[in-house]
């Protein structure tokens, strides 16, 4: 908050997901990676479409599932296509609690790409749901994403990640 807001913070109230709703949501594990957001350059879908396509490079299996709607759907979709994974990308679109954790649930890793948000609701239902979340280390996930549950990480190189991914 300081270094967003410049302002020192007494406490912290985080908000709260229905957990229950997010880890009872039981599927198998598979090929899949997951981002859920709001589809604006804010949440870097492009950087993270970048790190899949690295990542799908060692890992020729994947799918990667992007859930959300916003004004960058249209340049995501084309830029999918231009690096050659448009057929392992999945765009889902907004979607019920219930469908999202059982996406969640089914999927190897949840990316994050915002840089300082002040919060993220979206990877702590990932957690809920046993998915591990890797995300840049800073803002909100440096609060809750542990090694228990994830990997934060400092750089903004797409090699970096995808190495991080492939983990």
């Amino acid at each position: 908050v300081l270094q967003t807001y410049g302002r020192d913070v007494d406490a912290v109230a985080y908000p709260g997901i229905d957990y229950r709703l997010f880890s009872d949501a039981t599927v198998a594990k598979q090929q899949v990676v997951i981002t859920v957001a709001h589809l604006t350059r804010y949440k870097r879908v492009d950087f993270l479409l970048r790190v899949f396509a690295r990542t799908k490079e060692d890992y020729p299996d994947l799918t990667y599932h992007i859930v959300g709607d916003g004004d960058d759907i249209d340049n995501l979709k084309a830029l999918a296509s231009d690096l050659g994974i448009s057929n392992s990308v999945i765009f889902h679109g907004r979607l019920s609690h219930a469908k999202v954790a059982e996406l969640n649930s089914a999927a190897l890793l949840f990316m994050h790409g915002s840089i300082n948000e002040t919060f993220g609701m979206a990877p702590l239902e990932a957690i809920a749901c046993g998915t591990p979340v890797l995300a840049h280390r800073s803002g909100g996930p440096r609060e809750f994403v542990t090694e228990h549950c994830g990997r934060l990480v400092d750089s903004l190189d797409t090699n970096v990640w995808a190495q991080e991914a492939g983990k």
